[in-house]
């Protein structure tokens, strides 16, 4: 009888593994098409496939060895061109036209400067390489802070209202409100108070110097460190931490700034001590990952558990990979996983009031439209499918990518490190894609940012297979390196999960979350003149309630196409919101008509108009 590590499934696990691929990518399609009528996410099971069919393909040929030499002039012009690119891109926000908006030139100069790093990695020497992770951080908080930055005085984002507010009531009680939420997850609010109190700046400013900057310094530095020591190859790791820092949901949480994605930092820093603590003989670094873990408990929950789920995966794995190959001890602990579950469980339940959340969205069968509420009117909102295209392309582009990554870590069957982190890396993309499928709702969005964090290094490893399959010249590779990299730069940073001003191609699904001074002003103005209720869009009182306002949303109103109700309630209409997308409940909406002729036609008058806002009052 054969011995299962000597089987044809075994040996050639990656291979069957692209076949299954196929065969469910093809299901996934026909499934989307003819049952659910949904050609976009059909592109799913299409980029999947040919995912697969690429490895099939060049699997027996799939080398990792760069032929392409360091070169110390190349280098230097390099990193010369990418100053003069990111000088430009800097004068070109400072000199915008649109006082909200950057420019269309920034994103192409900044697609280049990706490009440009991605050449340098190409030719780089080892005693360089401090200087690409800190280009790659330089783009990253470019990308980042330039759009929060041409909004001085409004955090981006719906919930980093809610976190400002927060932390101003910590400062002024000199005390953590009992009565809150997050007063049991308080380490992001108290990592901004102290920065707000030590150098006496906004909220805003703080959290760029705190919360922003570790993100991408943090998250760019340990999936290099992580991509290094996996494959003992530096250029993957630049390559990967590069690929990271233009990543849109990475950009995104970047900018937004939530305890999630601060708690999200931990996740990397604790794989990577958990990878090296095997060469620390005095045990230093197993310490030091256990008080990360503890940290990231009192952090936020979900990114806990998330990183509950890949403790047991990462077992999980090597137990699978011992069973198939040769016994290996894992670098995560059966008792680990467990203890970080039963830490984590215990927080909940003794100290915190997640566990009864957790509680009720079990009961409620992790409806999606506990999360995502689509009213009557929108749900017949019609968006041209070249631009459903592009919204989701860098998405579909960047996890089906990362698959011929994660099949080539599959079939380096002497490392099981590299089989942890393909798995760990495909898992939270599973969770949220398969809840998504179903109909439930864990949040999707946020796991999908776990998986960038993760699937980064697959793709990265996948941008250098492809570039270097069949032994191609220098030329070529470096062709192919620049147009793939500033390609896909592009797609990500105009997404709009990224991009929250410039929308010229996403006009119909792009929602600007964030104010300006005069909405800002307008509610101020207003409230000193009326004491009543102010109604106004849903994005418009999530941001400004916080403040103390009496808001609500005139959301329920215009479902119902109740506008004669408004009359006794001062209601505001952003101009913004008339000529573009806005958020409506959970959704993307846009008027197909003047709201402001509604309300007259309803003898509801304009009583306030100061350009950017409009105010209606039935008189």
């Amino acid at each position: 009888m054969m011995n299962l590590k000597e089987s044809r499934l075994v040996v050639d696990l990656d291979k069957y593994l692209a076949l299954t691929g196929l065969i469910l990518s093809c299901a996934l399609t026909a499934y989307f098409i003819l049952r659910a009528g949904n050609n976009l996410y059909a592109l799913t099971g299409i980029f999947t496939f040919i995912s697969c069919l690429f490895w099939l393909f060049m699997r027996k040929s799939a080398d990792l060895s760069c032929k392409v030499m360091g070169d110390a002039f190349r280098f230097r012009l390099l990193v010369s061109v990418f100053f003069i690119l990111l000088f430009f891109s800097i004068l070109t926000v400072r000199l915008r036209p649109e006082i909200y908006e950057r420019p269309m030139v920034y994103f192409i100069a900044t697609a280049l400067m990706a490009g440009i790093v991605a050449l340098e990695i190409l030719f780089s020497q080892q005693r360089y390489h401090w200087i690409i992770l800190s280009q790659a951080m330089i783009i990253g908080i470019s990308v980042a802070w330039s759009q929060m930055l041409i909004f001085p005085t409004s955090v981006l984002g719906i919930d980093p209202s809610y976190h400002e507010v927060f932390t101003y009531r910590i400062l002024e009680a000199g005390t953590l409100p009992g009565s809150e939420d997050y007063a049991s997850f308080p380490l992001f609010h108290l990592t901004v108070g102290a920065q707000m109190l030590f150098a006496e700046i906004s909220y805003k400013h703080a959290t760029m110097l705190t919360v922003s900057l570790a993100q991408i310094i943090c998250n760019v530095v340990f999936i290099y460190l992580i991509g290094s020591f996996l494959f003992e190859n530096k250029k993957i790791g630049l390559m990967a931490g590069l690929l990271l820092a233009v990543s849109h949901h990475q950009i995104s949480m970047s900018f937004i700034s939530v305890p999630n994605s601060y708690a999200a930092i931990f996740i990397l820093v604790s794989l990577y001590l958990l990878f090296i603590k095997k060469q620390d003989k005095r045990h230093y670094t197993k310490m030091l990952a256990i008080i990360v873990l503890i940290t990231l408990i009192f952090t936020h929950t979900l990114t806990a558990m998330c990183m509950a789920i890949l403790l047991f995966v990462s077992w999980i794995t090597v137990f699978v990979y011992s069973l198939l190959h040769s016994q290996k001890v894992s670098p995560v602990s059966l008792n680990l996983a467990v203890g970080f579950f039963f830490m984590m469980f215990a927080w909940w339940i003794y100290a915190s009031r997640s566990f009864q959340a957790l509680v009720r969205l079990f009961e409620w069968g992790f409806r999606i439209d506990y999360f995502v509420d689509v009213p009557v009117i929108a749900s017949s909102y019609s968006v041209p499918f070249w631009e459903q295209i592009f919204s989701n392309m860098p998405t579909f582009i960047f996890f089906s990518l990362s698959f011929i990554g994660v099949l080539y870590m599959i079939a380096h069957k002497e490392n099981h490190y590299l089989w942890i982190m393909a798995v760990v890396g495909v898992t939270p993309l599973f969770l949220g894609y398969s809840s998504y499928m179903t109909g439930h709702s864990i949040i999707e969005h946020r796991w999908w940012y776990f998986s960038q964090l993760l699937l980064s290094l697959p793709l990265a490893v996948t941008i250098l297979l492809l570039s270097t399959w069949r032994q191609r010249s220098t030329t070529i590779i470096s062709f192919i390196v620049l147009i793939s990299i500033a390609g896909l730069t592009f797609l990500m940073i105009l997404n709009p999960i990224a991009n929250e001003d410039n929308h010229a191609f996403s006009k119909n699904t792009g929602i600007r979350q964030a104010l300006t001074e005069s909405e800002i002003q307008a509610v101020r103005s207003v409230s000193e003149m009326w004491s009543g209720i102010i109604k106004a869009d849903s994005y418009y009182v999530f941001n400004q309630a916080w403040g103390g306002y009496t808001m609500s949303t005139f959301d329920e109103e215009l479902d119902r196409g109740d506008y004669s109700s408004l009359g006794r309630y001062l209601s505001l209409i952003r101009t913004a919101t008339m000529y573009e997308p806005f958020r409506f409940y959970s959704s993307v909406y846009r008027f197909d008509f003047d709201p402001g002729e509604k309300l007259s036609e309803h003898g509801i008058s304009q009583i306030y108009n100061c350009g950017s806002v409009s105010g209606y009052l039935g008189v």
